[in-house]
């Protein structure tokens, strides 16, 4: 046997076969050639009769791997020549590269989703834990909402899973699909012309019909139905994928569990008696003890890269990893539900074995365990590290656990040189990880301490890799490396690579599997699903109760699991037989290698690599938890500071006898955005734009300090908060929410009723921030997959109709917890009053973007600062928002990196601001004291009051003294903050 071919990640396997198999396998010859199923397509056999050639093809995606006939100079001595063919046109990597683009939308639509119903499920823990303000909490319904966490985050992290290999196998030309929809026959032709007819045919005919109708929304209604039809084509590559993968996994935990009865495979194991098997054999593999050991072998390496008759290099005698589950299950009083592994349990199928001697330990002889093995085992993967395939990037960029063969010796071994470039790579990229690492701190502003502590953290957590990186030096110096210029003598390779061996050696019992299944069935799955039901959350309800049904069949039935179980990849496929047959000779030549064989073979480990063993399922896993954290953390703040409403009872430091003038160059146009004389207040004709912000900042200020504030900054009289009467209309109402809002009377000329202006505080606590998330998670991270994605702005047009989509599954969620509803409600009470004209609404942060929704739904103008906007998640609302009132009643002030009020597509009508806050100063633009003084500053101060913090705390210019003043700036600071501290 030889490995001949290691073309990519593809295994091809070339053997001398005899006379008898000559008819089962391609071939030329004498040289016959096996598919292995890591190929992503089996090889096909061409022959020319007339030139008496074969030429042997392989696919791999756009490109073709070919064995041919090739001859020397004289035209004889025949030579197997293999070439790459590259297939693909400009024309197929475009329309894929559509195709592809398309789908990464549609799984960014997928992700949207999986944040939000997190959410939604924060916020109904909150509710029913009576953290909303407004009644007591049930435990029992509080308990089994948090129990559905697990269950939701490995559902939705497996749907993300499958969504990334959706997109993977679109741009490969659905090679996957093909091979479990529709059957193993005809699939191929049906699966191009449905995709054909999703990606290009029937959303082009909606186009055309669309504009030959006259709509002007052609492209609206064609995106939505393209992403109707991606969607319909991933629920059928998620369904059949499933299902396959289900029944794959079946058919060899009965197969496994025929060979355990009699063996041999004769169909003795009942449906029953399988899914009995399925469930031992999860357990087993989830809660069992673990020892791991760890080393490097060397010596030469067959094709399955088997090591046991490799030489140990280094320490036999290094204590193995034990992890802390491992000790737990160890003590004694788990012997209950434990068992140690006996060799008794070889009879039972195991492969039990004296984990002393093999390891080569003499600690552990004696010791019986189950070997373990992974899916790289059971596809005897080991990729090779020659001088040829050798890079830096290879060796910076590998998994700490790959399974690279480094060949130090023979024609192609790596160098001397590249083995210590090897290690200094590895040493160069950890340091230069941990100096940019306190390089960004100290531009954050972190001090020396704290990087010093980060720096010796990250050491400590790397100290067992920099080790290993001091071992790899010593047995560099003990091989025998030649240098760039040398010949190898003998022309025989010699091999070098680290193993990773995992032995079972407790186990859960038989009884304690079916209970473990039994009470994740009940705890995990039957009582957090209930309670969604009980509450009232029918929609989040329904998608956990899909989520916990496919997550369970698809757990206990992992084909992962029990190909690393058996490391057989032959129980996928093997006949029933006679009682009297042997199991070594269980099938022929003719099933071994046929097509079908094959082909369920390749299918069932593309599924498991990249589904139940992506790369990418620890990713999308850990970004949920992250996301589920934050989540968490701030039910748990606003559960502990519940009723708390954070108030500032700081009054700014006014200097009535200094001014700004506007600057020379071009102020800002709307720097008097009032409605000039119509408003007619007492004292000037209108607000100005340093008026709203003012205004909007004193939103978070305590009642106590709000009427003073406002006399200094309009003057006595001229303003008025309306503390009592936003007060008796709350209680009028009942309203109880978390929500917080001022409402300032302005006085006016000629006996018009008083102007009002609402106020609406921003994020202040836990409760504001889940709001802020609820609201414009879902606008901003559909923004940010428009800017990823190549040409994203043709999707623009359907986003609203996207998270409209979204907000449908948690509409109970959005009702407990609607802060517009109160403010509009409120608003709307105001404008019936006929003791006040021409309401208007203002805010900062959270109270902008309140501001913006309640102006539009209201029809009042609103003036917000750095406020989320509303134009994509307008039809989430109750009642949704027209773009016509947004775009004619919302303003937002932006100040320049600010990114809240970037969150959602903006307006038509804004203003952008300076900000002189640090690039290092992440949240400092969005304070709102930071951008009243750059617009009074900018503006002039237009009869109000300067400000002593807009130098002292932010460092704009100085005021310039008025002729009234008798005090240079410094003096008048310090004299107002004295008399601020004697009131």
């Amino acid at each position: 046997e030889y490995n001949l071919l290691h073309l990519s990640t593809l295994l091809v396997e070339i053997k001398i076969m005899s006379a008898q198999e000559t008819d089962k396998l391609l071939g030329y010859g004498s040289l016959k050639i096996k598919d292995h199923f890591s190929l992503r397509s089996r090889g096909s056999r061409i022959y020319f009769e007339d030139t008496n050639t074969v030429d042997i093809v392989w696919s791999d995606g756009t490109n073709q791997y070919v064995i041919e006939d090739d001859y020397d100079e004289n035209g004889k001595n025949e030579i197997e020549q293999i070439k790459l063919v590259k297939t693909a046109s400009t024309g197929l990597i475009l329309m894929r590269g559509t195709y592809t683009l398309v789908c990464l939308f549609w799984t960014g639509f997928l992700l949207v989703c999986s944040l939000q119903l997190l959410l939604y499920l924060v916020l109904d823990l909150l509710i029913q834990s009576g953290a909303t303000e407004q009644k007591g909490g049930i435990p029992l319904l509080g308990i089994g909402t948090f129990l559905a966490f697990p269950l939701y985050l490995l559902g939705l992290a497996n749907v993300m899973i499958i969504a990334g290999s959706y997109v993977s196998d679109t741009w490969n030309g659905q090679e996957l699909l093909k091979e479990f929809a529709f059957g193993l026959k005809k699939a191929k032709v049906k699966i191009e012309w449905l995709s054909f007819l999703i990606f290009l045919g029937l959303p082009v005919t909606v186009m055309c019909i669309a504009i030959f109708s006259g709509r002007k929304d052609w492209w609206e209604v064609t995106s939505l139905f393209w992403f109707y039809s991606i969607g319909f084509l991933f629920f059928l590559y998620a369904s059949t994928l499933i299902a396959t993968a289900v029944y794959g996994s079946f058919i060899v935990t009965r197969n496994w569990r025929d060979i355990l009865d009699d063996g041999i495979v004769n169909d003795s194991a009942d449906f029953w008696e399988t899914v009995s098997q399925a469930i031992q054999t999860r357990n087993h593999h989830c809660f069992s003890g673990l020892l791991t050991f760890s080393y490097i072998t060397e010596g030469s390496i067959d094709r399955s890269g088997v090591h046991k008759s490799l030489k140990r290099v280094g320490r036999e005698d290094k204590p193995p990893s034990r992890s802390l589950w491992t000790r737990f299950v160890s003590l004694g009083f788990m012997d209950f539900f434990y068992e140690d592994v006996t060799e008794a349990m070889q009879a039972q199928g195991y492969n039990v074995k004296d984990i002393g001697v093999a390891v080569k330990n003499p600690s552990f002889i004696g010791e019986g365990g189950i070997e373990l093995f992974d899916m790289d085992d059971v596809q005897g993967y080991r990729p090779f590290l020659t001088r040829d395939t050798w890079s830096l990037e290879k060796i910076f960029c590998r998994d700490p656990k790959s399974r690279y063969v480094v060949v130090y010796d023979g024609p192609d071994a790596v160098t001397k040189a590249q083995m210590y470039s090897s290690v200094a790579c590895f040493i160069l990229g950890n340091t230069f990880g941990i100096v940019v690492l306190a390089a960004a701190l100290r531009w954050f502003g972190a001090s020396i301490v704290a990087i010093s502590v980060v720096i010796v953290g990250l050491l400590t957590y790397r100290i067992t890799r920099l080790k290993s990186a001091g071992g790899i030096i010593k047995i560099i110096r003990e091989m025998n490396l030649r240098q760039e210029d040398e010949e190898d003598d003998d022309g025989k390779s010699l091999g070098l690579f680290q193993v990773w061996r995992r032995f079972r050696t407790r186990q859960p019992k038989r009884i304690f599997c079916f209970l473990i299944f039994g009470m994740e069935v009940f705890f995990l799955f039957l009582w957090p699903l209930f309670t969604l039901y009980f509450i009232g959350n029918h929609k989040t309800a329904t998608v956990f109760l899909i989520l916990g049904l496919i997550f369970f069949v698809r757990s206990y039935f992992d084909p992962a699991i029990v190909l690393e179980e058996t490391n057989q990849m032959s129980y996928v496929d093997i006949p029933d037989q006679p009682n009297e047959v042997e199991l070594d000779n269980k099938w022929s030549d003719s099933l071994k290698y046929s097509k079908s064989h094959w082909t369920k073979q390749s299918r069932l480990v593309k599924i498991v690599n990249t589904v139940n063993r992506s790369k990418l399922g620890p990713f999308w896993l850990n970004a949920l938890a992250s996301f589920l954290f934050i989540l968490v953390a701030l039910f748990a703040i606003a559960l502990a500071t519940k009723g708390e409403k954070g108030f500032n009872s700081t009054e700014y430091t006014y200097l009535k006898d200094f001014y700004y003038d506007q600057q020379k160059d071009l102020p800002y146009p709307t720097c008097n955005i009032g409605k000039g004389e119509r408003l007619g207040l007492s004292g000037a004709s209108s607000l100005h734009l340093s008026d709203y912000v003012f205004v909007a900042g004193l939103a978070y200020a305590d009642a106590a300090v709000t009427q003073p504030q406002l006399d200094k900054w309009f003057g006595e009289g001229s303003a008025t908060d309306q503390h009592d009467y936003v007060e008796k209309y709350r209680t009028q109402v009942e309203d109880g929410s978390a929500v917080t809002y001022k409402f300032v009377s302005f006085a006016r000329t000629e006996g018009k009723s008083d102007m009002g202006l609402i106020s609406i505080r921003g994020t202040t606590t836990a409760w504001d921030a889940l709001t802020d998330i609820q609201l414009w998670s879902a606008a901003a991270v559909f923004q940010l997959l428009r800017e990823l994605l190549p040409g994203g702005q043709v999707f623009s047009p359907i986003l609203n109709h996207l998270v409209n989509m979204i907000s449908w599954l948690a509409s109970e969620s959005i009702n407990r917890v609607a802060f517009y509803k109160e403010t509009t409600a409120f608003a709307k009470a105001v404008i019936e009053d006929k003791n006040f004209e021409d309401i208007q609404v203002t805010g900062h942060s959270l109270g902008g973007g309140l501001a913006i929704i309640t102006g539009a739904q209201a029809n009042i103008p609103a003036i917000a600062l750095s406020g989320p906007n509303a134009l994509i998640g307008r039809d989430t609302f109750e009642p949704p928002v027209s773009v016509e009132a947004l775009n004619t009643m919302t303003f937002n002030i932006i100040p320049d990196r600010d990114i809240v009020p970037r969150f959602d597509d903006r307006a038509k009508l804004f203003q952008e601001i300076n900000c002189l806050a640090g690039a290092n100063d992440l949240i400092g633009c969005h304070n709102s004291l930071r951008s009243l003084c750059e617009i009074i500053y900018t503006c002039g101060t237009m009869g109000r009051p300067a400000l002593c913090e807009c130098h002292t705390l932010f460092g704009y210019p100085k005021p310039q003294a008025s002729e009234n003043a008798t005090e240079t700036f410094e003096e008048a600071c310090a004299d107002a903050q004295s008399l601020r501290a004697d009131d």
